[in-house]
């Protein structure tokens, strides 16, 4: 299955500048970029994710990755628990690598062969990259021999080159750059922090770590023996497709937990357009952990701020690149009438691909209203009045006792008639009574702001974006066209085999139909060969 979702790789001290000129090229190409990982973090995810059943959750494994190769040189530490890893720490040399041995060495043969032969190869850009060439062969034939010998012919004004180098003498010549080295091991030890004995393992990745005095000195320094366990040619492509897979939805991957390491520090300077204070604040320390988010909230103000995100004092950049990150400027809130309290709050993240960026701008309003709260009350049940008693009379005699107690007695219904309806209760409603309650109300706005930074404008990569889609069409147009030539040709040549001479379908086509239609073949031939070489239609 095609997939336009890809993993990037990029060095760990690759700055925001360098990152955001990946993602714009990834979007003008046509490709959505789920993340920018740095290639310590990709190498380290290999080892730990096929090596589930090899830890335990009792203790961490630490592990050092010593990644030398042609161009740079970096010392990763990183802790594995089953399903977790962490990044301890990172330390690289951007202008360090096996590369700069080969330029030594060119320094060295160079320099002989124009004081024997009168002409520098150095300065000849064939003969130089030949040169380099021949270098790097002897270099690795060096690693596993004693001796190894280097031979350029005709390297330059049909002189050779042919010498003997011994592994004595690389070493010899290398001697200060293996100093260099060596302190370069040291610092990342002391930059992390970290304790040589809490070290379970040495990782080595890269050309460079199998020449014997690399391997000398790391054994040294790190006093444990080294282990070469991960393919170097595909350790981080391997980790950029296991972390592809897990942000992917289309597939199913088992979890892992990947905690990164923030190597440069990031800070924000801020001021407000009716003061002419400006504060800096360091939001995201060396050694912290990427994605996050931090809010920064200012009370009784209402935003009408500048902003600006760089990287700290101090922070070792290339030559060149700048420490300036991103401008933004904020605008302000309104405030209503009603409002009694109010503040303002920034959210500045340090997103997947390790670039700092304002995520919002919110202004917060906080007031005071007074609700009524209905109180409820049972109704009255008032009963019906009683039946007003007869006065007793005097006592009279037996019979007319006899006779009151007689009429006393009520008279019973007649038949057919309805029985009297006793009186019922009546219930009365109580009036209503309300309770004030004061309750605090919030209201949040969502500010804009603008923004300006070393990404393209949106306008920009739409336009490249559309020079890319036609040049990619100009291009499939012209392969097309081609292919449909080469069908062409192939045709012809195949017909005119099979009715020629002793052909397949020569005995069933007359004579003048044959003649014809090789003309016609003939024609097609020429065309292709002459008019057809530059035709675009």
């Amino acid at each position: 299955m095609m997939s336009k979702e890809i993993v990037i790789a990029v060095p760990s001290y690759a700055t925001n500048a360098e990152r955001q000129g990946y993602l714009d090229a990834c979007e003008i190409a046509g490709i959505k970029c789920v993340r920018l990982i740095n290639e310590s973090t990709a190498t380290a995810l290999t080892y730990g994710f096929f090596r589930k059943a090899d830890l335990t959750k009792d203790k961490a494994r630490i592990v050092a990755f010593v990644d030398f190769g042609h161009s740079k040189l970096s010392i990763t530490y990183a802790s594995f628990l089953p399903g977790k890893m962490k990044i301890l720490g990172t330390h690289s040399d951007k202008n360090m690598g096996a590369r700069q041995i080969d330029y030594l060495l060119t320094d060295l043969l160079g320099g002989e062969f124009a004081k024997k032969y009168g002409c520098d190869p150095r300065t000849n850009a064939r003969a130089r990259l030949r040169l380099l060439d021949a270098i790097e062969k002897m270099r690795k034939l060096l690693t596993g021999n004693k001796e190894a010998d280097i031979s350029c012919e005709s390297l330059l004004e049909d002189e050779d080159l042919k010498r003997q180098f011994t592994r004595e003498q690389l070493e010899e010549l290398i001697g200060p750059f293996m100093e260099r080295f060596t302190k370069c091991l040291k610092d990342s030890i002391t930059s992390t922090g970290i304790n040589v004995p809490d070290i379970d393992f040495i990782e080595l990745v890269g050309e460079a770590t199998r020449i014997p005095c690399v391997l000398a000195a790391i054994k040294e320094i790190f006093g444990k023996d080294t282990s070469r366990t991960l393919n170097s040619t595909d350790c981080i492509s391997r980790g950029c497709a296991l972390q592809a897979a897990m942000l992917s939805p289309n597939y199913q991957v088992a979890g892992f937990e990947v905690e990164e390491y923030n190597q440069q520090p990031i800070s924000i300077s801020y001021k407000f357009k009716d003061s002419e204070k400006v504060v800096t604040k360091e939001l995201f320390k060396v050694g912290t952990s990427f994605p996050s988010t931090k809010s920064i909230t200012f009370e009784k103000k209402q935003g009408n701020a500048s902003l600006m995100v760089h990287y700290a004092d101090g922070v070792d950049l290339m030559e060149g690149l700048p420490s300036q990150i991103s401008q933004y400027e904020i605008a302000e809130g309104k405030k209503d009438e009603k409002t009694e309290k109010c503040s303002f709050t920034m959210r500045v993240s340090n997103n997947i691909h390790n670039v700092a960026c304002l995520d919002e701008a919110e202004f917060c309003q906080e007031w005071t209203e007074e609700e009524k709260i209905p109180i409820k009350a049972s109704p009255t049940v008032v009963p019906p009045p009683k039946k007003e008693e007869e006065k007793k009379e005097e006592p009279k005699a037996e019979g007319d006792a006899a006779a009151a107690e007689g009429e006393a007695k009520p008279e019973a219904p007649a038949e057919g008639e309805a029985k009297p309806e006793e009186p019922k209760p009546t219930v009365v409603e109580p009036e209503q009574k309300f309770e004030i309650k004061k309750r605090n109300k919030k209201n949040f706005t969502k500010l804009k702001f603008s923004s300006s930074s070393f990404a393209l404008a949106p306008n920009v990569r739409r336009d490249f974006k559309d020079l890319e889609v036609s040049l990619t069409s100009g291009d499939l147009e012209i392969l097309e066209r081609k292919e449909l030539k080469n069908d062409l040709e192939a045709y012809s040549y195949e017909m005119r085999n099979n009715i020629d001479s002793y052909g397949t379908l020569e005995k069933y086509i007359d004579e003048a139909t044959k003649a014809t239609f090789l003309k016609d073949i003939g024609f097609v031939v020429d065309w292709i060969y002459g008019d057809g070489e530059n035709a675009t239609a």
